[in-house]
Parts: structure tokens; C-alpha cells; sequence
């Protein structure tokens, strides 16, 4: 029962191809070192440590540990020490990861072909898994062109692929190495032998009209129903070793068969023969146990000998617990008074695009209704998409990135209604027996262009989208604007010959101190050419108080330097010891000499004193809480909290809103020079859920200065400095955004962006989030900002 035609121009659908391919390839790989590979995504910073700690390799002497084996006397896993559970170097839980409960095949390759290439680093592994997310989801493509082409025809199988090609949310998943998208792949290779069993002619094979095919057992081995079974089996098998959540797939083997013979009456009256129907319980059977096998290879530490791993059972409940309400856990609160009608939302409008979000969903609603009228070829692909989709819909979390399996079929979907729309036919008015039709012109035109106006406004937000991956991503954005306009404890300011004013903050470690006789010597290696005429600190303190003290600058190449070795000198005398701000004060040292650097020099900066016990220290930047990655990052041979800033103050934003936090609010606020908000982690979180956290949804609403009447969220998704006036006595100084732009410059239009802040948290939580830095104001009021919270 082979449905698709043949076309004598097929070459061109094979170049068309080819071109969609190439367009997905560019989508998806080009900025796959995005975020210079850092760890922005919690998800994958996890699977890239799991990976980096795995070892495919043993010791030739088994008494060598392998991190202890020389790269020569390294010899690859045999199978027994493969499958060995306990001891296995590939099994997570022996390496330090017993929570690992994400399948095993896609990390099994990552770490293969690592250490194949030798590219076992950390940065080499998360560069290697992003790849592998790309070229899977281009080789899912190509599956869906094939399914489709089986199923209808080369028309509707070109426009599904280029549908999906323009897909944003497989394009972002494409740039992450997890393992969601090693899922689509081998579910739709799977999908695709459950069509060729719907679809292959296999009447010679089945007909019954040959007494030695009937009688002889053996002739089953013949069957391609056998053979495309089990390869459905070995594909299921290794989506099911990817991620366990694919395991209703299992059901589209029997559907096929099912689907088979409600398509065609004389079909139907084969398949319902005695023999057939024990012939098909053999092929289910033969599928079921080849998905076993290769579940078995694959996820082998699912598995304790012949039994089930009993701790993987345990973390996989504990994973199912987490994913649910019954979990108060900080990253569930963005659940909280979501309807089921939210991951529809998001996948129409964000994931899909809304142009082909409605036409997807136009197309399903339509290839249901002709079911209705009787085409069942649509039952197969349909029911899936629809029992999935209703099935994550229906999760406590109902994150678009779950429905990752369906966005294909959507594609799809959307295709064959441009394509059915095409071919309709009208009723000739002339005729008046109304027996005759033939397609009609306008609808055919009218599709044409459906089609083409959705394409190419997919393909708008796609390539919009594709840009956040050749920006900086926000986090390192700001991390960069940080080292250079927040005060460190040592910085250097160098004037290049640009023009540019750069700062290079240098750290000064805590414990230090500057005494009499026993200078403090801070190495620098210049990051820019330049002419360095003044050196700051962010504060300086004498902790003895000791009176007016003399603080001395040396700026040489060596330490202890000769005096006709230093390059210049400047000192300071005052009275150091802590007024009101313990830390001391702000000090900027003037050089008697302006000092010429040179990149990739290094030179000394030493601090000497006539007495007393002086110490630094920069700026106190307070971040939100420990569940999120604070700022700064590391970036550009910065460490901020390694002597740079003081990174103690935190506000635990998640703790209990009680008397304790409302006093640890205060004192950080008192203490903090600065807010970092890194992310929309936080407040689009909590301030959804007021009566539970009351002081925290009054803290956010009150720093950014929203209006009682507007909601928290946006106000911060809409805040800009200048714009925004708080009254907690920081001000907003920075945003950092990175939205899906598209540059019309050459057209005098500027950049047009699209704000999709309001998308679901992850959307833009993990690539592109919205950056906000709070600065103290000279005005800051301690007892007004305790008046206001404390009012709570």
C-alpha cells in the first residue's frame, strides 16, 4: 500500500533538499560556542560534568587506576567490564553521579568520540555534545522528509522540512548538549519503519495463496513486516536509552499494523486471517524484544546482572518526584497558577512561530476532521501527536521543550494543509448535474501563497533568533561591563591609544595585609596596550588605627626593585582607619610618572606602609541566591570572587519570608554596593506566588520602583535605566539583552528585535536572559529601607 507518487522532476525536490538541509546546518551549527561555553545552562553543565568524569578506556595493568594510566598503556572497556554495574568507569554512579538518570546512549557517544579525537576537556565535550544535538536534529529533518514523502508525496515532504528547518525551538536546542534532541532522532527513526509498515506493498508476502509460504515456518524470516519490526525495536530501544519519558512510542508498532488494515478493506481482511494475526504477534513480539536488547546495550546500568538496578530505580522516582508539585523545590514555583493551556501557548507563539503555530494546528485539526470522513492513513502520525501533546500538556511542568517530539509532526502537519488546500476541488456552476469538478485556480494560488508568506516569516524569526548565538550572551556581557565599572580591590586603568579607558581589576586575597616591612606585591599581566597613570582601590583600612599613616605605590617589573628599577611611584598620607564603613575608604593613587604597558607583559605593583595593618577590598556585589549562577562570571582571566569583589552578601531570595529574612534583607542591602539580577529566575518565580513570599514580592516590587497596580514580572521584563526610579536606594545603571534581532540597516530601518522575555522562563533563561544591575545611591536611607519591608 505505497501512497506517495513519483515525479519525473524528482531531482529537483533532491536539490530542494539539499537546500533545506543546508539552511538547518547553518541554524544550528554556526554559534554552537555560544556563552564561550560556560556554564550557562544547568542542564548542561550537569551531563557535561557526568560526561567529562566518565571513562570509555581501562588500564592495561588492572592495578592501575585508570586516571592514573599513561594515554599508551590505555586500552578501550571489553564488554564484561561494560556491563559490570559496579564497577563499570562508564556508569555515572561510580564516578560521582548518582543522580544521573538521563539516558546513557547519547553520553556513551559524546565520551567516545572525545576521547577518539582527543578532546576530553571540558570546553571540548560541551563543544562536541552541542554538535551531535545539531547534527541529530538534522538528521531528524531528513526523516521527516522521508516519512512524509512515504506517506503523501515529495510536495508535502519538501515544505514539512523546510517547516521544521525554520523551527526555532529545535534551532535552540540544537545549541545545547543535552539530550533531548538525541530523542527525536531515534524516535523518528523509529516513526519512520512504523510508516514503512504502513505503507510497503507486502500483498506477495502475506496473501496466503501459497501453500509452502503457509506452511513453512521458516518463510517468516522472509517477512519485511519481521525485519521493519525489529528495526522499529532497535530504534525505540535507543530513544528509550536516551530519555525514558519516549516509552509510549512503544505504541505506534501494533498502530501501524492496526492502521494498515483499517486503510484498506481487503488489507483488513489479510491481516484478520488466523495465521496473519499469529504472524503479527510474532512480529510484536520480535520488535518488543529488540527493543529490550538494545535497551539492555545501551542503558546497562539500568540493570544489576540479570535484574534491575534498584538505585536507578530510586533516582529515576526521586527525578518524577522533583518534576511534580509534590516537590517544594525553587525551580517548581514558575508553575504556580499555570493552566494546561500553557505549553500551547508557548510552543504556538515561541516555539513554532505564531504564522506556522496556527497553520500547524490548523492542519492537525483539519487531518483529524479528515479522518472523520474516512482517510486513516493520517491515524498513525496523528494519534501520536495528539496523545503526547495532551500528555505533557497535562504535566505539572509543561515546559515547551517536552513537546520536542511533536514539533516534526506539527511541521509536517502544516505542510500537507498548504498542500491539501492546493488541490482542492470546486464544482464546476456551469455543470448543473454537479457530477464534475476539477482544482481551483484561486485556492491553488491562494495556498501557493500560505505557504510561502508563512515560510519565509518563520524563516524571518528563525535567522532572528539564530543571532543571540553570535552575540555575547548577556551574563558574559555583563560580567565584562562589571570588571570594568564596578571597583575591584587593586585596578589598573589603562588608556589606549583609542581612546578606550580599560580597567584591570587585580585581585587582593583575603587574609592579606600591608605592614611595616612587609609589603604586599600584586603581579599583573597586561591586557592592553596602553598608559597607566593612575591605580585605585576599591577600599583601604587600617585595621590597627594607628593614626596618620603613610600608604606607598611601586610600579616595577620586579618585586623588590632597585630604585632605578621602578617605573614610577605614588603615596598617600591620611588617617585610614574605619569610620562608618568598615572596609575604610575609596583611594586612587596618581603616579608620578606615567608608566607605558604593553600587552602580555608582566609588572609589579607594590604597597608599602610606615605602619599600621592596612588591607583591601572591592566592591560587596550581592546576588540573589545560591540555586543560580552569580555574577561575574569567569571571563577573560577575571575571577571575581577570588579577591576582586566581596561576594558575601546573598539575599537568599528562596529562604522562608520570615523575621530572620527581613533581617538578612537589611543587612545585605546595607552592606551590598551592588544588586546583580542575572536572570528571570528569580522574580518571575516567586512574585507569582505573594502569599507565600510577601517580603520577597514587596522587596522586588519596591527596588525596581512598580507601581501597586502593575505586575512585578513586567515591570521588570520592561525596565530600563533612567526609566525606572526604586525605593530601596539602588538605581538601575544596566540592562543587558540580547533579543532575536534582525538588522535592516541597509534598508534604514535600524535593527528590528522581538521581545520574547514574556515566553516561558527557559525559553530565555538559558541563552538570552535579561540582565539587571543595581547600584547604591549616594542617598541611601538604612531606616527607610527598613520602614518599607519591614511594613510587610
Amino acid at each position: 500500500m505505497k501512497i506517495s507518487s513519483k515525479n519525473k522532476f524528482s531531482w529537483i525536490y533532491d536539490l530542494l533538499l539539499i537546500a533545506v538541509l543546508a539552511a538547518a546546518a547553518f541554524l544550528r551549527l554556526s554559534g554552537s560556542d555560544w556563552g564561550e561555553l560556560q556554564h550557562q545552562h544547568p542542564d548542561e553543565l550537569f551531563i557535561t560534568g557526568v560526561v567529562s568524569n566518565l571513562r570509555a578506556h581501562a588500564c592495561v595493568d588492572e592495578n592501575t587506576p585508570i586516571d592514573l594510566c599513561p594515554p599508551e598503556e590505555q586500552r578501550w572497556l571489553n564488554w564484561s567490564e561494560y556491563f559490570d554495574t559496579s564497577t563499570s568507569t562508564l556508569n555515572p554512579a561510580n564516578r560521582g553521579y548518582e543522580a544521573f538518570v538521563y539516558g546513557t546512549l547519547p553520553i556513551f557517544i559524546i565520551r567516545a568520540t572525545a576521547e577518539v579525537f582527543d578532546k576530553a576537556d571540558y570546553g571540548a565535550l560541551k563543544l562536541i555534545g552541542r554538535q551531535f544535538s545539531a547534527l541529530a536534529d538534522l538528521v531528524t529533518i531528513f526523516l521527516l522528509y522521508l516519512i512524509a514523502a512515504r506517506l503523501y508525496n515529495r510536495r508535502t515532504a519538501i515544505l514539512a522540512s523546510a517547516f521544521s528547518a525554520v523551527t526555532v525551538m529545535q534551532i535552540q536546542q540544537s545549541h545545547f548538549f543535552t539530550t533531548d534532541l538525541f530523542v527525536n532522532f531515534f524516535g523518528f527513526l523509529a516513526i519512520y519503519f512504523a510508516v514503512l509498515i504502513l505503507t510497503t506493498d507486502l500483498r506477495p508476502q502475506i496473501s496466503g495463496d501459497s501453500k509452502k509460504q503457509d506452511n513453512s515456518s521458516f518463510k517468516i524470516l522472509h517477512s519485511k513486516f519481521l525485519w521493519l519490526s525489529i528495526a522499529f525495536g532497535i530504534s525505540f530501544g535507543m530513544a528509550l536509552a536516551s530519555k525514558v519519558n519516549i516509552f509510549p512510542l512503544a505504541a505506534l508498532l501494533p498502530l501501524a499494523f492496526i492502521v494498515r488494515g483499517l486503510s484498506d478493506p481487503d488489507e483488513r481482511e489479510r491481516l484478520l486471517q488466523p495465521e496473519m494475526i499469529n504472524r503479527i504477534i510474532v512480529f510484536l513480539v520480535a520488535g518488543g524484544i529488540a527493543a529490550f536488547l538494545t535497551f539492555r546495550i545501551f542503558q546497562p546500568y539500568a540493570f544489576d546482572g540479570i535484574g534491575i538496578n534498584q538505585l536507578w530505580v530510586e533516582k529515576i522516582s526521586e527525578q518524577r518526584v522533583q518534576a511534580h508539585g509534590d516537590a517544594d523545590l525553587p525551580w517548581n514555583l514558575q508553575w504556580a497558577r499555570r493552566t494546561h493551556f500553557y505549553s500551547f501557548e508557548n510552543l504556538t507563539l515561541w516555539g513554532l512561530g505564531l504564522p506556522l503555530g496556527i497553520l500547524s494546528w490548523v492542519g492537525f485539526l483539519w487531518m483529524g476532521w479528515s479522518m472523520l470522513k474516512g482517510e486513516r492513513r493520517h491515524l498513525l502520525l496523528w494519534s501520536w501527536t495528539a496523545f503526547y501533546f495532551l500528555w505533557q500538556s497535562m504535566q505539572f511542568n509543561p515546559t515547551m521543550r517536552y513537546q520536542l517530539p511533536v514539533y516534526p509532526l506539527l511541521a509536517l502537519m502544516a505542510a500537507w494543509a498548504v498542500i491539501k488546500l492546493s488541490s482542492l476541488k470546486v464544482k464546476k456552476l456551469a455543470d448543473l448535474n454537479l457530477q464534475t469538478s476539477k482544482p481551483s485556480n484561486l485556492l491553488t494560488v491562494f495556498a501557493f501563497f500560505l505557504g510561502i508568506t508563512t515560510l519565509i516569516a518563520t524563516s524571518i524569526w528563525a535567522y532572528a533568533f539564530h543571532t543571540i548565538y553570535t552575540r555575547d550572551e548577556t551574563r558574559m556581557a555583563a560580567s565584562r561591563w562589571i570588571y570594568q565599572n564596578v571597583p575591584g580591590a587593586i585596578n589598573v586603568h589603562i588608556q589606549t591609544a583609542d581612546g578606550e579607558n580599560f580597567t584591570q581589576p587585580i585581585p587582593f586575597f583575603n587574609g592579606a595585609s600591608i605592614q611595616t616591612d612587609a609589603p604586599y606585591i600584586a603581579n599583573f599581566n597586561a591586557m592592553r596596550d596602553g598608559i597607566v597613570t593612575e591605580i585605585s582601590l576599591g577600599y583601604v583600612t587600617d585595621t590597627a588605627r594607628l593614626g596618620a599613616q603613610t600608604l606607598s605605590l611601586l610600579v616595577a617589573q620586579q618585586p623588590n626593585p632597585a630604585p632605578e628599577q621602578i617605573l614610577a611611584q605614588a603615596s598617600q598620607t591620611a588617617n585610614f582607619a574605619p569610620q562608618a564603613d568598615l572596609r575604610g575608604a575609596p583611594l586612587t593613587f596618581t603616579l608620578d610618572t606615567p608608566v607605558i604597558v604593553t600587552t602580555g607583559t608582566i609588572y609589579t605593583l607594590q604597597f608599602e606602609t610606615t605602619g599600621g595593618i592596612f588591607a583591601f577590598s572591592g566592591s560587596a556585589v550581592a546576588n540573589e541566591t545560591d540555586y543560580d549562577f552569580g555574577l561575574p562570571f569567569r571571563v577573560d582571566g577575571f575571577d571575581g570572587f577570588g579577591g576582586i569583589y566581596n561576594g558575601e552578601p546573598n539575599l537568599q531570595v528562596y529562604w522562608d519570608d520570615n523575621l530572620d529574612k527581613l533581617i538578612r534583607f537589611t543587612s545585605t542591602l546595607d552592606q551590598a554596593d551592588y544588586i546583580f539580577i542575572p536572570t528571570n529566575h528569580q522574580y518571575a518565580q516567586i512574585t507569582r506566588l505573594p502569599e507565600r513570599y510577601p517580603l520577597t514580592t514587596e522587596y522586588y516590587r519596591q527596588l525596581i520602583g512598580c507601581p501597586p497596580a502593575e505586575n512585578i514580572i513586567a515591570c521588570y521584563q520592561d525596565a530600563q535605566p533612567n526609566t525606572v526610579q526604586g525605593n530601596l536606594g539602588f538605581d538601575l545603571v544596566a540592562v543587558f539583552e540580547s533579543y532575536p534581532t534582525i538588522d535592516l540597516a541597509a534598508l534604514g530601518l535600524g535593527h528590528v528585535f522581538f521581545n520574547d522575555q514574556a515566553a516561558e522562563e527557559a525559553f530565555t533563561f538559558y541563552d538570552h536572559p535579561k540582565v539587571l544591575i543595581f547600584q547604591k545611591s549616594a542617598d541611601y536611607d538604612s531606616a527607610q529601607v527598613a520602614a518599607i519591608l519591614g511594613a510587610v
